[in-house]
């Protein structure tokens, strides 16, 4: 057959043709941003092509679909795309990072190296324009190859469940009958009441396996409560648990129980009615029952709040500020300025991770909850299960890396930031390095509104916390607003406990916004979500001893 011969070069409609052709390119441009903006990676990429059929002379068209090749995975499309876009505009940044990021992908870190080093000698990038996404990159790459040579783990060895907190928490075992001896001592201190102890209710819950974990460890994956005690009995085999038990626990509840029932009764006697001795046998299992249940979830809960500040006030744990992530310098100047002393104790910062990542994150998020679950944020005494959402607890490790590589490198940015702000805010505030069981991820469900809070207290209620954070994942819509955090900066400058809240800043969940704020001093509360999708964030607290931010 005969050859159809070379392809001719396109040449643009002439007249009212070259205006259509435009027009449909940016058309399907539009539909292509908004279709990537909901992580919608196929239909992103089929209106991106038919944008570059109507105009294959425009750059950002190509960077665009580069984006979706990296973000479905397919690197080599990517670098060729990134390419194309590059031969069309030497001086657009995002295909630069869109070229660096394919070859990162598929381990060719020093190829990457190489691409950022030549759009670093481009006088368009170097005269005027944006390089701090490919400035950050470099850093970034940088590090991994340190991380590689053996020079840094930069963040890569993580936090595996046997790490020290969850050592001294679930390792310590003893031999069966210690469980024996302290649920006798339970049931015979419970037996002390009007009536013997009938296990029933919230209680016979914590005793069963099924729901012991759901009730007293909320959130947690399935590799997470593989390392913690799973049932009731499991846990008063551990010594730490159980001695806090029988000295703290079951008192509170005794206390507590006759304490509901003597209101109880005195609310009945006001109103004409009195309890006699055999409705008061027949209440007392049940309300020592909910007491005791409520008790032994608040008794964990402190044991882990002791934990966090013993490892915040022990000076090994200090974030180094000569570790390779103190030079990172991810956060902007206002931001360290707010975070200091004297400044508004609060702040934002757009772009954190640079535009290529909230899809790619958002796609390891949802695969992530799909595989371990949400639970129920853990409400109030008489709050409504589920009131406030959703959450799921998260600890880095090079498996979740491995396996959520985006997700994973979120994780690494937020775990560097103690080194940074240590290294740059004057004076040191002593954060110490990220600590296991101080990350999750929190889904705000239609309706839900989580009260204001101040995330640390002072004395008993110290929880170690002195910085805290959070990164907002992408919207599931388009300009979603509500599902945002309401700040109540401090009455007093920043850097001291105030004595009070000042007047209320809202911070709209923008996808890829990074929001911090001092743990003492700052109050928040989740803007209440009347849009009909959740909205996702990864929230983490950074600790300090008592003198620390």
């Amino acid at each position: 057959s005969a050859s159809a011969g070379p392809t001719p070069p396109w040449r643009p409609p002439a007249g009212p043709d070259l205006a259509a052709a435009l027009a449909a390119a940016e058309d399907h441009k539009a539909q292509g941003n908004e279709a990537f903006k909901r992580g919608d990676m196929e239909e992103a990429m089929r209106q991106y092509s038919l944008a570059i059929d109507s105009n294959p002379k425009a750059p950002l068209l190509f960077s665009n679909r580069a984006a979706c090749w990296l973000a479905q995975g397919k690197e080599v499309e990517a670098e060729a795309d990134a390419r194309q876009a590059l031969d069309l505009d030497r001086g657009l940044v995002k295909a630069w990072y869109r070229l660096a990021m394919a070859r990162r992908r598929r381990g060719d870190l020093s190829g990457a190296l190489e691409v950022l080093e030549e759009a670093r000698r481009e006088p368009r990038i170097s005269q005027g324009g944006d390089a701090r996404p490919l400035e950050k990159l470099a850093r970034d790459l940088k590090r991994e190859q340190a991380s590689a040579r053996g020079k840094s783990s930069a963040g890569k060895k993580g936090f595996s469940a046997k790490g020290a907190l969850h050592g001294n928490l679930y390792e310590d075992r003893t031999e069966a009958t210690q469980a024996e001896k302290v649920l006798r001592r339970l049931k015979d201190s419970i037996s002390a009441g009007p009536q013997s102890l009938h296990i029933d209710g919230v209680l016979q819950q914590l005793l069963d396996k099924q729901s012991f974990q759901r009730l007293v460890f909320p959130g947690l994956s399935p590799d997470q409560r593989a390392h913690a005690p799973a049932s009731f009995q499991d846990l008063l085999e551990t010594p730490l648990y159980a001695n806090e038990l029988e000295a703290v626990a079951v008192p509170q509840a005794m206390a507590k129980a006759k304490s509901v029932l003597e209101n109880a009764k005195r609310k009945g006697a006001a109103q004409g009615e009195t309890m006699d001795a055999q409705t008061e046998a027949m209440l007392w299992p049940q309300v020592v029952n909910e007491a005791l249940a409520r008790s032994i979830v608040d008794m964990v809960r402190k044991l882990h709040m002791h934990q966090h500040r013993a490892v915040a006030a022990n000076p090994r744990n200090i974030a180094s500020v000569d570790a390779e992530e103190a030079t990172w310098e991810q956060l902007d100047a206002s931001v360290v300025e707010a975070l200091g002393n004297g400044g508004a104790g609060f702040a934002w910062q757009d772009g954190f991770m640079g535009e290529d990542w909230p899809a790619v994150i958002q796609e390891d998020v949802a695969r992530l909850i799909r595989r371990d679950g949400m639970q129920p944020v853990p409400v109030a005494e008489r709050g409504t299960p589920g009131a406030f959402g959703d959450v799921l607890w998260i600890l880095q490790s090079e498996e979740l890396a491995a396996d959520f590589p985006a997700l994973g490198e979120l994780l690494t940015n937020t775990a560097a930031l103690p080194h940074e702000l240590n290294a740059r805010l004057p004076p040191p505030p002593a954060l110490t390095k990220a600590v296991p069981g101080a990350t999750a991820l929190f889904r705000l469900n239609p309706g839900c509104h989580q009260p204001p809070r101040v995330d640390c207290g002072l004395g008993e209620n110290d929880t170690g916390y002195r910085v805290s954070g959070l990164y907002f994942l992408p919207p599931p819509s388009p300009g979603l607003d509500s599902g945002g955090l309401r700040v109540y900066p401090p009455q007093q400058p920043s850097g001291t406990d105030a004595a009070g809240l000042g007047e209320p800043v809202d911070i709209q969940p923008t996808a890829d916004r990074l929001v911090l704020w001092n743990s003492r001093s700052v109050g928040v509360e989740r803007i209440k979500n009347d849009a009909q999708e959740p909205v996702l964030v990864l929230a983490f607290w950074m600790h300090g001893g008592a003198g620390a931010a």
